[in-house]
């Protein structure tokens, strides 16, 4: 009996796997932390930039979902990504880079519950933040700097590179570096870049989150990111390879 429980167990569990059929992610990255509806993700070694395989995303929401105009809000639900965290040590007082080639298919389309009620809305920079590169900055100080790239993917995009310049402030404890797909569609990413740049680099926007709409989303998990703080490397890792995990 005992035999045949465990045939069982492997046999359940082997199912399960076969049925996900998806890859897993290349460490350190990790699903994030959006309030969002299952969707797939992990590493494609068929689409490649240049040689080196990329990180997919591919959601589907037939639920209703309220979006907000262009940006997250508090009620923005329909948000998949994936994300890596480092500790802010070494760049604290720096003005840093982060940017990745990006290419979509079908990005951002979504269902919404607006003013005129339930209708299907078609992808476009006023209706949908669409696919980019995200980071958060947390500092023990209480505070949480959020970064969005300013020229969002919609629809169809060959390989983009994408970019946000912040500064992460003396007070930082850690950063969080992600990618994000809101809405439908597919994503790839790849060809990462993570580094210092001169201060006369103009920054591009970003949100302090400790006064916005996007409070539920990132601020009130900020102490269950420091606590995360002492398992957390220097610097991200930047190839995306099998090999990493």
């Amino acid at each position: 009996m005992f035999r045949r429980l465990v045939v069982v167990v492997v046999f359940l569990s082997s199912f399960v796997t076969a049925a996900s059929g998806e890859p897993p992610l290349p460490k350190p990255w990790r699903r994030s932390l959006f309030n969002q509806p299952p969707y797939e993700a992990g590493l494609d070694q068929a689409v490649l930039y240049e040689g080196r395989p990329s990180i997919f995303i591919r959601a589907e929401f037939p639920h209703l979902t309220e979006i907000g105009p262009g940006k997250f809000t508090a009620k923005f639900s329909a948000v998949s990504g994936v994300r890596q965290a480092i500790k802010a040590d070494r760049y604290r007082g720096q003005r840093v880079r982060w940017s990745g080639y990006l290419h979509t298919n079908g990005a951002g389309s979504v269902w919404s519950d607006g003013f005129t009620g339930a209708h299907r809305s078609a992808a476009s920079q006023s209706t949908s933040p669409g696919a980019g590169l995200y980071v958060v900055v947390d500092s023990r100080d209480g505070t949480v700097l959020y970064a969005m790239t300013r020229d969002r993917l919609i629809g169809e995009n060959d390989w983009t590179k994408l970019e946000i310049v912040f500064d992460v402030a003396p007070q930082s404890a850690l950063v969080t570096l992600g990618i994000f797909l809101a809405g439908k569609g597919e994503l790839w990413a790849t060809g990462f870049g993570f580094e210092e740049v001169s201060p006369s680099l103009p920054t591009t926007s970003y949100l302090d989150l400790t006064g916005t709409q996007i409070y539920d989303y990132t601020f009130a998990r900020h102490k269950k990111r420091l606590k995360e703080y002492g398992r957390l490397p220097d610097a991200p890792v930047l190839q995306t390879r099998a090999e990493n995990r």
